[in-house]
């Protein structure tokens, strides 16, 4: 029989496929050094018929026996046993299933990692070191998490379908947000040696939390790991000694603290926010559920950060894994703890209840307990809060509640924070609703708030009432959040910036203290004196009685009270009006009557509006003033001597002048600047310019301290430099200066009444001297 060439060709090419087929099988083989998967692994090791049960009910099995990448944390037979005991369970078929996806998914950490490599920062960042990814981390993201779950509103008083947010940012200024695509995995805590060693911890902070078992060198949680670095072909298995199920949150472990369910009513009522979730979230749950309710993102955006956040800040600046190495601490007083704070301070100074404060104050309690920080046990004293102070607490005696949880430390305290912001002069104003506005501005005028808490320094504050701050001209626009003049027509005189004018007239309320001035005393209610504000700035006091430049003689602030708040940084003072500034010049102060009376020193005020009044007729026949006077008549301004300078003035008493009249220096007052003739105008005017510019100091306060030093006038000399005058002071003699000119002539500062020294101006003091001062 004949064999057709197509059926050759047919044969061969079967066989040859045939061969083909046998090389692939060989190829593909599975290698007999390949250790199996995990499934098969526990199912061999005859130790985990518990664990792998729950497995299967859980659906993981295919997971575990396939491809993948996993650390499992495997519990024994015996441990099972254990938990079947304490939980009243006799068996697997007790567990529910959702309890058993629950177990197995938070058993299984994301990526495989050995003993050797389970405590390194997973930080992919090229700019980390290995010392800084080395025994760091004691979390692992595990494969449970919450998703969607109905939630109760206290404010609205409905239930809400709700997902917790899970971006928290960097700034805790900066709301956080919500990733769509995260799944907000719950971490599992261990602790290795490496990692205890670098961490600075011992076995007290391992036993603080779990007094029942014992540190081996490396734990998961409470549990002991009996075998580890169990390779498998889809991973690495650990063998521990208990039954792990899913930590809970911060917030769910505060939610169960029945102890402080105060502190969370605080947080449920005035810092949970519930904002709609996106379309396409919507669409994804329910495509996912079949459910079609609004889904809400419940968010802590007042919080320094958000209990129920697993991510820590793996959004705001972080990296995809960076719970491994820190995480939140939350100390949670106990109701009887914040009722004796309420008592005792919140409600001691004029609110009567959390709805009757202001947000601001609210966050500032709340946060004073949120750390955005891992706190251990040992490390209480050296652990900040958003506000830099260390967690006020001592672990032996004030927690009655710790627990480790998926994000964080949770401590249950009996008592409050001692935060600085109740416990300073800031506090003074922030609890008093009084003084709500003044608040506000320091705000505003951040960092002004962080300078009023620190205990560091020492200050005496001047509290502004609501009603002072209106009256000094003042006023916030809660639409626009931003601060305005009043339209009153009887206002102040504050310039025409407001931010600029707020923040000078607030900076006169704030003395910064120093070290001296305590030693020395500083009675503000009996005594008297000059002190320096906050803005550079002078105010006067005498028994009771406050003021700056600008407060008039029959309007002056007056004490009505100390505050008696125990504050740890000063002392406040309640005025019933206050502090003003002057926008005025030197003329303003020259024409007081502190001048004007007593102290015979008008002459030379005199001069300067004779010369600004006098007038001659130009070549155009039109009477006209003298061009480039020295005195401005209207604004009462020196000329060149703008008010924003920070000037000394010595102003010569009338005697003084009468002496500079007899030396020739200056013409008698009625020959001064006749009306009429032009030249004799400008040069009287010169004349006077130059006499007055020596007198003025440019860019200092001098007082009578102990001064010794030159100070630049505005006198300006032919070759464009300044003259120049020698002050010195007498120690221990408040006032006394003696001023040395150009030609070693001496004044004296009159010190004989206190209207004749240290008197405000607009950002100047003057005094009256007892000699005129000559170049």
């Amino acid at each position: 029989m004949k064999l057709s060439l197509k059926f050759l060709i047919m044969v061969a090419s079967v066989s040859l496929l045939a061969g083909c087929d046998s090389a692939k099988e060989e190829q593909y083989k599975r290698p007999e050094w390949l250790a199996p998967p995990i499934y098969q692994q526990l199912q061999e090791k005859g130790n985990f018929s518990h664990y792998l049960a729950c497995i299967d009910k859980a659906g993981y099995a295919k997971t575990l026996q396939g491809a993948g990448y996993y650390t499992v944390f495997a519990p024994t037979d015996e441990a099972f046993s254990a938990f079947f005991t304490v939980n009243g369970l006799n068996s697997v078929s007790d567990i529910s299933v959702e309890m058993a996806k629950d177990l197995v998914s938070y058993s299984l950490a994301v990526s495989p990692a050995s003993y050797e490599q389970i405590d390194d920062y997973q930080n992919s960042s090229a700019t980390a070191s290995e010392e800084s990814k080395t025994n760091v981390a004691f979390k692992r993201t595990t494969y449970n998490y919450k998703w969607v779950y109905t939630d109760f509103d206290v404010v609205s008083g409905e239930d809400k379908t709700v997902i917790d947010m899970n971006a928290v940012e960097s700034e805790v200024s900066v709301p956080g947000g919500f990733e769509e695509n995260d799944y907000n995995q719950k971490n599992i805590p261990f602790f290795t040696s490496g990692f205890m060693t670098k961490a600075g911890l011992s076995s007290y902070d391992y036993n603080y939390f779990y007094p029942n078992s014992e540190l081996s060198g490396f734990n998961v949680a409470g549990a002991k790991v009996l075998e580890q670095d169990l390779w498998a072909e889809n991973g690495i298995i650990h063998v521990i000694d208990k039954v792990i199920l899913p930590l809970d949150n911060l917030e769910e472990i505060l939610t169960k603290t029945n102890e402080c369910s105060e502190f969370k009513d605080i947080l449920s009522r005035y810092l949970v926010t519930y904002t709609k979730a996106s379309d396409n979230f919507q669409l994804k749950y329910e495509q996912a559920s079949g459910n079609s309710d609004v889904v809400f993102i419940k968010d802590y955006p007042y919080c320094s950060f958000a209990p129920n956040c697993e991510n820590y800040l793996k959004y705001g600046g972080g990296t995809q894994m960076d719970a491994q190495t820190d995480g939140w601490t939350m100390f949670a007083p106990s109701n009887q703890a914040l009722q004796d704070f309420y008592s005792n301070k919140f409600f001691k100074y004029g609110y009567h209840s959390l709805d009757e404060m202001p947000s601001f104050v609210i966050q500032e309690l709340v946060n004073a307990h949120l750390f955005r920080t891992t706190v251990w046990p040992s490390k209480f004293s050296t652990t900040g809060n958003p506000y830099g102070e260390e967690a006020r607490f001592d672990a032996g005696s004030d927690v009655f509640k710790k627990e480790i949880g998926s994000n964080g430390i949770f401590y249950a305290v009996n008592k409050v924070q001692n935060t600085d912001a109740f416990n300073t002069v800031l506090g003074d104003v922030i609890l008093n609703p009084e003084y709500s506005l003044m608040y506000q501005a320091l705000t505003t005028l951040e960092p002004l708030v962080s300078t009023l808490k620190n205990t560091a320094s020492n200050y005496i504050l001047f509290l502004i009432t609501n009603e002072a701050m209106a009256e000094a001209g003042f006023k916030f626009n809660s639409a626009s959040l931003a601060w305005e003049f009043t339209e009153d027509a009887d206002r102040p005189d504050l310039g025409s910036h407001v931010t600029t004018a707020l923040a000078r007239f607030i900076n006169m309320h704030i003395v910064l203290t120093t070290s001296e001035m305590r030693a020395n005393g500083i009675d503000i209610k009996s005594g008297s004196g000059l002190i320096k504000t906050y803005g550079d700035e002078y105010i006067k006091y005498k028994d009771g009685t406050v003021y700056a430049g600008g407060n008039e003689a029959a309007r002056r602030p007056k004490v009505t009270n100390p505050i008696e708040s125990g504050s740890k940084n000063g002392q406040s003072y309640a005025l019933n009006r206050a502090l003003l500034f002057s926008n005025g010049n030197i003329g303003d102060v020259m024409s007081v009557s502190s001048l004007t009376s007593g102290s015979r020193a008008t002459t030379l005020l005199r001069y300067l509006e004779k010369i600004s009044e006098a007038t001659y007729v130009n070549d155009e026949g039109v009477i006209t003033f003298v061009p480039n006077c020295v005195y401005n008549i209207s604004s009462l301004a020196i000329k060149d001597v703008p008010n924003t300078d920070v000037i000394t003035v010595f102003v010569p008493n009338d005697p003084a002048i009468e002496a500079a009249v007899a030396d020739g220096l200056l013409k008698p007052l009625a020959n001064f600047a006749p009306d009429g003739d032009i030249n004799i105008l400008a040069d009287d005017n010169v004349i006077l310019e130059q006499f007055v510019k020596y007198h003025i100091v440019k860019g200092n306060i001098i007082l009578g301290h102990e001064v010794n030093s030159s100070y630049v006038t505005y006198k300006k000399l032919d070759d464009g430099t300044y003259a120049t005058l020698q002050v010195q002071g007498s120690p221990g003699s408040p006032g006394s200066l003696t001023v040395t000119d150009n030609q070693g002539r001496t004044a004296n500062v009159i010190t004989t009444a206190p209207s004749t020294y240290n008197i405000l101006g607009n950002r100047a003091i003057v005094h009256v001297i007892d000699n005129y001062l000559t170049y």
